[in-house]
């Protein structure tokens, strides 16, 4: 009878908060060792958010459409700005701590 190995996760923590985005680029969320996933959302009713790393524009990367969101699976620092006015972001953060 052969058998499957298992293997141990560690337990998930969250941690959420919001942040008002502009029009220049601003820092979402810091670089964490831990985090294992992360869900940014768009609350914003009219203006796209669009996030990346610290040279993010509205003309380089990923778009999150008002009421949208995203889950990305990185550890890195995420950055965010605003196609026009401001955009109402949360995030829901998962890490192993």
């Amino acid at each position: 009878m052969s058998h499957n190995p298992v293997t141990e996760v560690a337990p998930s923590e969250f941690a959420h908060s919001n942040k008002t985005i502009g029009t220049v680029a601003d820092k979402l969320v810091d670089e964490n060792s831990y985090r294992r996933s992360i869900l940014v959302q768009n609350l914003s009713a009219t203006n796209d958010l669009y996030i990346g790393n610290a040279s993010v524009t509205t003309a380089n990367t990923v778009k999150i459409a008002p009421g949208e969101g995203l889950t990305l699976y990185t550890r890195s620092a995420i950055y965010a700005v605003a196609s026009a006015d401001t955009c109402d972001v949360r995030y829901l953060e998962e890490y192993c701590g």
